[in-house]
């Protein structure tokens, strides 16, 4: 992914997601690649580091989300995630984003 596209799904300015991902870099666990088809942009990888760190957090958010729902059998756990969906496209919520993400590009 580009920077460019990447500072478009979090809805950031480009700016302030540049020093983001110099800190990123810095702990390594993503990498910025020159783009072989355009010199003037970066391509954004995970590193080894990077993708076992997104591999525990799958997996810690798969065993959080089935304790949560336990009480809830197939059906109801399909009715609560559209209702969530709908929840989530009334607020305009950007997909794949969270929300508390909102709170900490206002500081």
């Amino acid at each position: 992914m580009t920077q460019q596209k990447l500072s478009a799904t979090l809805g950031i300015f480009p700016s302030r997601l540049v020093r983001f991902l110099d800190q990123l870099e810095a702990r390594a666990p993503i990498e910025r690649r020159d783009s072989p088809a355009d010199r003037r942009v970066y391509l954004l990888h995970l590193t080894r580091g990077g993708r076992a760190a997104l591999s525990r957090v799958g997996k810690i958010t798969l065993e959080m989300e089935s304790s949560l729902l336990e009480g809830l059998n197939d059906a109801e756990r399909e009715r609560l995630q559209k209702l969530l969906v709908r929840i989530a496209s009334k607020q305009d919520m950007a997909a794949g984003v969270h929300p508390a993400y909102r709170q900490m590009t206002s500081r």
